[in-house]
């Protein structure tokens, strides 16, 4: 009964994404401010998203934990317990500044319009493009002059420099039945110095320990029973 009971209460709390803006006034859930501190990087393939929570003039930070491995990006939720309801905030997406490196067409081609990259120095310029893969192909410019070659696909962001591209979507400036002068696309640039919008989501289980307790005691009650069936087996 008292599992059934906190399986009900649990399942009565709320759902609420959570944008976050780096250096914003504080965001308010199930009364709690939440503020964007930004990301450290531990390890090439983790990030630790800071995001600080108020409450009646406390705060306390939760480190949102974004692990990458083969089979994707595994988010690991902070979970904060009380006797009303157990929050949890878990980590959706990083997003930074948008870029949108372009290119006209001319009698050889593709001639790139480069993008720079805020408070880097660097610019992206448009190689080529595959409609069908949803991906660009792009020359990474740093501001020493040195070029590196990269392709950025939906799904696939890459990291360069300290820096995380992800390929948003195309853009051209064609109209209907007519073929446009030139096309391009829409790239998100997260990183240092670049200013970064944290997604969270936050989750509000109210009175979740009482489906707790009421597993507990139905592990307890069966190894009970079990023993008293086997003592009075033997006996």
């Amino acid at each position: 009964a008292l599992t059934i009971l906190g399986i009900v209460f649990s399942c009565s709390g709320g759902k609420t994404p959570l944008s976050l803006p780096m250096g914003s006034a504080p965001k308010n859930a199930y009364g709690y401010g939440f503020t964007y501190k930004g990301t450290a990087l531990p390890s090439p393939d983790k990030k630790i998203m800071q995001v600080r929570i108020e409450r009646g003039g406390r705060s306390f930070d939760a480190p949102l934990i974004m692990q990458a491995d083969r089979r994707g990006t595994v988010s690991k939720p902070f979970i904060k317990s009380s006797l009303i309801a157990d929050l949890y905030i878990s980590p959706a997406t990083i997003q930074g500044s948008t870029i949108t490196p372009t290119a006209s067409f001319g009698q050889s081609g593709l001639v790139p319009l480069p993008a720079e990259i805020p408070g880097t120095g660097a610019t992206l310029s448009l190689k080529g493009m595959q409609v069908e893969a949803r991906s660009v192909d792009l020359d990474y410019v740093k501001s020493d002059g040195t070029t590196q070659q990269i392709t950025v696909a939906q799904g696939a962001p890459v990291e360069v420099d300290g820096l995380t591209l992800a390929f948003e979507k195309f853009i051209t400036d064609s109209e209907e039945g007519h073929m446009g002068n030139s096309v391009g696309a829409s790239l998100s640039v997260a990183g240092p110095g670049i200013k970064e919008t944290a997604i969270i989501e936050v989750t509000t289980k109210p009175l979740i320990w009482v489906l707790w307790l009421g597993t507990v005691l139905m592990i307890v009650g069966g190894l009970l029973a079990t023993w008293r069936r086997s003592a009075e087996s033997k006996a």
